[in-house]
């Protein structure tokens, strides 16, 4: 199977701003042709700010869930934007405590496998488990 570039950032919750803590509740993974998204934010339920961070991941989630089958649909035509930054935009999203991390690019020869890979270490996707 032929290398493929991916881009990928993670949605991260800012924990505490004086020491720029951060807990990653989301990761957005684009191939050039799928888009992915995983997301959990059990570990933020003592956050004071949890409802609303919820429910902006939530949001967050639908509207990836949305694009990424529009994008599937658009890559027969091959009209798809190229780059994840186009897609998951670089903005705070919940006041000053929900934000994307920058955009980071990898090689693999399996994006499929390698967003599982990435989701599981996050703890956003079950670890897979050996044949």
């Amino acid at each position: 199977m032929p290398s493929k570039t991916v881009e990928f950032r993670y949605l991260q919750v800012i924990t505490n701003h004086l020491s720029c803590d951060r807990v990653t509740v989301g990761l957005a993974h684009w191939d050039g042709s799928a888009l992915r998204f995983a997301c959990a934010v059990a570990s933020l339920r003592n956050h004071a700010g949890f409802v609303e961070i919820q429910r902006a991941v939530r949001a967050i989630k639908q509207s990836m869930t949305r694009l990424g089958e529009r994008l599937a649909r658009a890559n027969s035509t091959r009209r798809g934007p190229k780059l994840l930054a186009a897609l998951a935009p670089g903005s705070e999203l919940v006041g000053d405590a929900l934000v994307w991390s920058e955009v980071r690019r990898g090689i693999t020869g399996d994006a499929a496998a390698h967003f599982t890979e990435l989701g599981s270490m996050l703890g956003l996707l079950p670890i897979p488990r050996e044949g």
